[in-house]
């Protein structure tokens, strides 16, 4: 599996292509089909765009960003993937992709949820984390 994504790091390459493998395979042929992970130097989480909120060819000029309305940008810091634990960085990924999939109407508790079900453990995937 090869998700579409800026870095150039294989560190992060592999974290976000394992943590992909396990997602259900209806959520992975989501992602290969309609994610493109960006990742961005930084540390702090992650955040999931709509496509169609981002002008055609102005992500880095990739050309796999291009024409592709049903696309979503995933926006993740590599300080919050790289150093961690793995399974933190997974459901980090996960929950960024459970918003894409699950659509941005979603609470993050909601978000949260979805990525446990898929069995990421993480604080990211743990729902009371988000509850007021």
């Amino acid at each position: 599996m090869s998700v579409a994504t800026s870095s150039p790091s294989t560190e992060v390459r592999i974290l976000l292509d394992a943590a992909c493998e396990r997602m259900p395979t209806k959520v992975r042929d989501f992602v290969l089909d309609n994610i493109y992970f960006a990742i961005i130097s930084g540390t702090d989480h992650g955040q999931a765009i709509p496509y169609e909120l981002i002008k055609p060819g102005r992500i880095w000029g990739d050309p796999k960003c291009v024409d592709r309305a049903a696309w979503w940008i995933v926006l993740l810091y590599e300080g919050a993937l790289v150093g961690v634990p793995t399974e933190e960085a997974h459901s980090l990924i996960a929950h960024e992709v459970a918003h894409a999939f699950g659509g941005e109407k979603m609470s993050h508790a909601d978000v949260a949820e979805l990525a446990r079900s898929w069995r990421f453990t993480g604080k990211a995937a743990n729902p009371e984390r988000y509850r007021d």
